[in-house]
């Protein structure tokens, strides 16, 4: 029999339609080897302000059963502008229509062909399939957008599977996944196998199995310190006990992703503020720049970061953990909710180490129109900055200011985006607006 190692790994639990921006010719273009073009974004920000109507919400832990969700909930629109409602904790996918009024639910717990054993991510395609990635199915279950089950994908869990954060292929038949998906290492009389880098922009095929095809390879930054392991002690007697681990780093650049409807790929995986537009075979484009220096990461700095994290873990309001092991024993799932996981997670708050700047940029979107949004960080340590709007070819269009948004953790049609709230009370609500410029 093959005795597995397994590899831990946590996870926390993830605009516009209407009229188009002009663009201002502000920017000098420069060619690069390959044949990438080099923008020059202007240095100093244009004010935009969207106009924002909301629609509908949805998720109440007093309303009817089938709105109240379990702790992750993820979205997605289809090409009506339908809202999919995966609620991994409940094994299960919540269909509303444009008014916020239930059509259907399907999908249930299992092992069975079309039943959701260890669900992670998923997508609606604009061929008209949902798409959930099962690592205890070790599958692709695709469905129709009626919820009849169609087939499953295998997935080759020493290739590692897709990150939760997969998108549909605009050109159809496959997903595209950023880094973030789970890597599995086996020890056995055959040898050690890994499934490698995570930091992998790849392609996986929705017919059969195959061999995932990776579009681009981001960079990675030196590998931090190593911890040390430990016993974690679970609710209900169990407990896991865990090798050593590498420390927590803060401030560690994240590869940032998106698609454009043509199947672009936008990825910053940069400290400084630069975005890449990549063909969809993954070959360079266009490298967006400003000149907007990262801060360098100080003592006053590394305090403050790690005290922030060490307050929303005692308020509640950290990430939320899911642990995901697998060995001889079969797989498994468990919640942050245990004594012994916050204690393992303060102390490697604690312990943590850090990069030497703060990246410029901390998360990105790509709307319906193909414009992207790139978020920058804030004045203040763990704080949201303004968004810049830049064209699906990359001119700047403008920014946004501070505080009065956030990047929609979904866009649909006609400027519809969908964002996943948690209130004071732990109650998730998903909240669908429409936003126009």
């Amino acid at each position: 029999a093959v005795s597995m190692n397994t590899r831990v790994r946590l996870f926390s639990a993830a605009l516009m339609g209407g009229l188009l921006l002009a663009s201002w010719p502000m920017f000098s273009e420069a060619a690069e080897a390959r044949g990438q073009v080099v923008r020059d974004l202007p240095a100093t920000d244009r004010a935009i302000e969207p106009a924002v109507e909301d629609v509908f919400e949805v998720g109440s832990i007093a309303g009817a059963a089938w709105e109240t969700f379990g702790e992750e909930v993820r979205v997605a629109f289809d090409r009506e502008g339908n809202l999919f409602l995966f609620d991994t904790d409940n094994a299960r996918i919540v269909v509303v229509d444009r008014q916020g009024r239930l059509v259907r639910e399907f999908g249930q717990a299992g092992g069975g062909p079309g039943e959701f054993r260890m669900p992670m991510g998923f997508t609606v395609t604009p061929g008209g399939e949902v798409v959930v990635s099962d690592v205890g199915q070790q599958a692709l279950l695709i469905f129709s957008t009626e919820g009849e089950f169609l087939r499953s994908v295998p997935l080759d869990l020493e290739k590692g599977v897709p990150g939760a954060g997969f998108v549909a292929d605009p050109s159809g038949g496959a997903i595209l996944s950023p880094p973030g998906g789970i890597r599995i290492s086996m020890r056995g009389p055959g040898g050690d196998t890994d499934s490698g880098s995570s930091l992998l922009i790849q392609r996986y095929g929705l017919l059969e199995e195959g061999e995932p095809e990776t579009l681009y390879a981001a960079w990675e930054p030196p590998p931090p310190s190593e911890g040390e392991g430990g016993t974690i002690e679970m609710d209900g007697g169990r407990s896991i006990q865990l090798s050593n681990m590498a420390k927590l780093r803060g401030f560690e650049p994240e590869v940032l992703f998106g698609v454009t409807p043509d199947g672009s790929l936008v990825v910053s995986d940069s400290v400084a503020y630069r975005v890449k537009l990549l063909s969809p075979d993954g070959t360079p484009r266009i490298l967006l720049q400003r000149p907007i220096e990262p801060r360098e990461v100080t003592a006053s700095v590394r305090e403050a970061e790690r005290q922030r994290r060490l307050d929303e873990l005692d308020e509640g309001e950290g990430p939320r953990v899911r642990m995901i092991t697998s060995g001889g024993g079969g797989s498994g799932m468990s919640s942050s909710g245990s004594g012994g996981m916050t204690e393992m997670l303060r102390g490697r708050i604690e312990d943590m180490e850090f990069m030497d700047e703060i990246p410029v940029l901390t998360d990105l979107g790509v709307d319906h129109t193909g414009r992207i949004w790139a978020q920058r960080s804030g004045s203040e340590v763990g704080e949201d900055g303004p968004i810049d709007v830049l064209s699906p070819t990359g001119e700047y269009l403008g920014t946004v200011e501070a505080g009065s948004m956030d990047i929609p953790s979904a866009f649909g049609p006609h400027g519809l985006v969908a964002e996943v709230r948690r209130d004071e009370l732990d109650v998730v609500t998903v909240v669908v607006r429409r936003i126009l410029f």
